[in-house]
């Protein structure tokens, strides 16, 4: 039987905060922004980098699963 990857398996295990921004569509300003107010996924601060990790990061995009299409830009 064939193994199923989960979203971001793809992706190294710890990630910039660039490889982050791209995996959930958004711009490293808004990924940066969101990190800034304490709403964006947990993150590690190594020195001036900024080191995201991938389970981290898919149960970020996890928890903003929705059913409601009403006032979302998509």
């Amino acid at each position: 039987m064939a193994k199923r990857n989960k979203p971001g398996d793809e992706l190294p295990k710890y990630m910039t905060r660039r490889q982050a921004a791209k995996f959930l569509t958004l711009s490293e300003r808004t990924l940066r922004q969101l990190a800034e107010d304490g709403d964006g996924p947990p993150f590690v601060k190594l020195g001036r980098r900024v080191i995201y990790d991938r389970d981290d990061v898919v149960k970020f995009m996890d928890a903003r699963k929705t059913r409601r299409t009403k006032g979302d830009d998509q």
